[in-house]
Order: structure tokens, then sequence, then C-alpha cells
């Protein structure tokens, strides 16, 4: 009979894909966070998975801890990052997890919860009811879109203003929703519940300053918003809401795992 097994998950600190990015002397580098949970699976995916945290420090280097329930011997260990994603088990071992359409990144930073990761499945073996993976690495589902509004108004009165949100919406895209995910490739199929807009929250002055400098990112389907798409910008701060309207000037290649 399977019995709770105490399992610890390394996470290689030279993989490039991590949750969060960190300013670090003017170097944006990617970093894990404490306390980052993630969805664990042995052997199948089934509709209740596991959730193991970090129990490191923020930095470069992550070891997730936690319980599952498991017999001594091989077994196939499957992961997905943040554990938070995950709506429901799907057929032929596939999950459906969902990418909010509104998130809540940092200034220099995606939202980490709305950043999708699968580990590679990893082979381990159980014994005395304790099991180590030396290494996992992750694969990033979405794409990551970068964008750096400007201040166009007269005399640039949102340098200095504090930003509550930033609205992005391109018309009949579908930018986020509930999707299928292979947790053994990281590949997506069947979106649903789709939404053509993201929001970006910001709180406590956390971006001051539409200057044509600061970067507001966002984690986005991936996909295609093609030349002539409609777009449209919602800025506001804490004293207005600004309102741009433009067309895609050429092809927008979101591919899952980069930065458009």
């Amino acid at each position: 009979m399977p019995s709770e097994v105490s399992f610890v998950i390394n996470a290689d600190k030279t993989d490039a894909v991590k949750t969060v990015i960190v300013n670090e002397d003017g170097n944006y580098v990617p970093y894990w966070q404490q306390n980052d949970l993630l969805a664990v699976w042995i052997d199948a995916v089934g509709s209740t998975p596991s959730q193991f945290s970090n129990t490191s420090a923020q930095g470069r280097y992550a070891s997730f801890e936690g319980t599952a329930a498991a017999t001594d011997g091989s077994h196939v260990i499957y992961a997905v990052y943040p554990a938070s994603c995950f709506k429901e088990a799907g057929r032929d071992n596939a999950i459906q997890v969902t990418l909010p359409a509104v998130q809540n990144p940092s200034a220099t930073s995606f939202d980490p919860a709305a950043d999708i990761l699968v580990a590679t499945p990893e082979s381990i073996e159980v014994s005395s009811s304790s099991a180590n993976v030396s290494s996992m690495a992750f694969k990033r589902c979405m794409n990551v879109l970068r964008i750096i509004p400007k201040d166009l108004t007269t005399g640039s009165v949102l340098a200095s203003e504090a930003v509550s949100s930033v609205k992005f919406s391109a018309e009949g895209c579908s930018l986020a929703g509930d999707v299928t995910v292979n947790p053994s490739t990281g590949e997506l199929s069947n979106w649903s519940n789709t939404s053509s807009s993201l929001t970006a929250n910001f709180t406590d002055g956390e971006l001051t300053g539409i200057d044509g400098a600061n970067t507001v990112f966002f984690s986005v389907a991936p996909g295609v918003i093609e030349s002539g798409t409609p777009l449209e910008f919602v800025i506001t701060t804490e004293n207005r809401t600004i309102t741009r309207h433009a067309k895609a000037p050429a092809d927008m290649n979101l591919e899952a795992g980069k930065l458009a």
C-alpha cells in the first residue's frame, strides 16, 4: 500500500526558467522565490495534486519539499508551477490550468502567479519513505509580453504619477483563459473561457511614472496578434485614466517561453 513519502525537488540554479526577475546590480536575473508552490503528481496526473513549497530563500536555487503517497521503488514525478493555476485533471494524463486575465506584476517582473511552468518529468527511486530529485528543469508555457507605455500628454503629466493599472486589449485575440497542458511536454491545447484583454494591477506606488522607460510585463497565451488588429491601452493612475487606440503595425508573434 502507498504511504506518505517525503520528497525533495531541487531546481538547478543554472536554469534560466524561474519565477521572478530581480534587478541585481543593473542586471535582470531570474530567481526563485521563497515559498513558491509546485503542484506535484507521482506516476500519473490525478485530480488532486500534492503541494511542495520552496524552503530556500529567494535566489537562483530552489529546494521544494513536500509529501505524496508512493511505495518504495521506481516512480515518475510530474510538477507544474504555480500550484494555484491547476483547475482540474483532463484526459490522457493531461491537466487543465488557468492563465488569469488580471495579473499583479512588479515594476521589474511578470506576475509569478500567472507564469505557468511545466517540469520535465523525472524518474525517482523511493526508499525508506523518502526520495530526492537532484535537479529538475522547467519549461515556460506562456509568452512574456513587455509593454513600455509612453506619456503623450501635454506637459508629461503622467511622468510622476503612481500607476494603478494598465490594461491591454487585442480585438478578437485569446490572451488568457483556461487551457489543457501536457505535463510531460508543456504543449497547450483546447483554450476556453478566453479573454481578449489583460490587466496589470499595481499597489502602493510600485510603478511610478509613464515615461517611456518603465516596463509592464504580462504573461500571455502564445499565438499571433496579426497586423492591423485593433489594440486598446488603458492606463489608470492616482489621478486620471488615459485610453489610447492603435492597430498592430505588424504581426506580433507571441511565442511560448519567449519575451515579446
